[in-house]
């Protein structure tokens, strides 16, 4: 099971305003003198929560009540995939995403959850064809470019991931451009290296800027 791909999910991929950790959840008696949007709302703010504390049962009962209020919510049902990607039911979370996909190609979070299945998956080959497709519609985003040069690593295709690293421009395209110097580093071995990049990265981005990133390399087999 991912060790730490919930807050990668639940930051970068929701698109949700978080509350801060800190801040106690709504009530539940309060949820019934809501209106239904207002319910669906204050669901979903509690699921974030729910995911960044690693209580998946709680959080995937909870998105079943809030798929109850608004069925069909893409949203919720992204969120749900995000929540059985946590419980390696990745078969289930493949379905809702290919149906949300089908039904929004440019749908980026949940191409950007789909992508996730196929990393964890370590089908690298798979994943590189997939971001690149997300960048072919989003755009190079730094991402995108960050998460396709890591599988291309991954795939032992270092001829791409180089060409991809030098696509990456300092400071535009920060902190991924650390992260992606970092990346390649620890593909050759360099751990020290890599670690004061990304020890820099988190200094001058914060925590949260850069989680998402400390994640994907933490979770890769390079940090193995």
């Amino acid at each position: 099971m991912p060790s730490a791909l919930s807050l990668s999910i639940v930051l970068a991929v929701f698109g949700l305003i978080v509350p801060p950790l800190t801040a106690a959840p709504p009530a539940d008696k309060s949820l019934a003198a809501l209106s239904a949007e207002s319910r669906a709302e204050t669901l979903m703010e509690k699921v974030v929560l729910l995911l960044k504390t690693k209580q998946y049962a709680e959080a995937l009962r909870l998105l079943a009540e809030a798929e109850a209020i608004s069925p069909g919510d893409p949203t919720t049902r992204n969120a749900k995939a995000a929540a059985l990607i946590q419980t390696d039911r990745f078969d289930e979370a493949e379905g809702i995403l290919t149906d949300l996909i089908a039904e929004n190609p440019q749908f980026f979070q949940a191409n950007y959850n789909m992508g996730e299945i196929l990393f964890l998956k370590k089908d690298y080959p798979a994943a590189v064809a997939h971001f690149q497709r997300m960048q072919n519609v989003h755009g190079p985003l730094p991402l995108i470019r960050f998460k396709r040069m890591l599988c291309e690593i991954l795939s032992n295709d270092t001829v791409s991931a180089e060409i991809t690293l030098r696509t990456f421009r300092f400071p535009a395209d920060a902190p991924a451009w650390y992260f992606a110097y970092a990346a390649m580093a620890l593909f050759h071995g360099d751990r020290s290296e890599a670690k004061a990049l990304m020890d820099t990265a988190t200094r001058i981005h914060g925590k949260d800027g850069t989680a998402l990133f400390v994640e994907t390399i933490t979770d890769s087999e390079l940090s193995k």
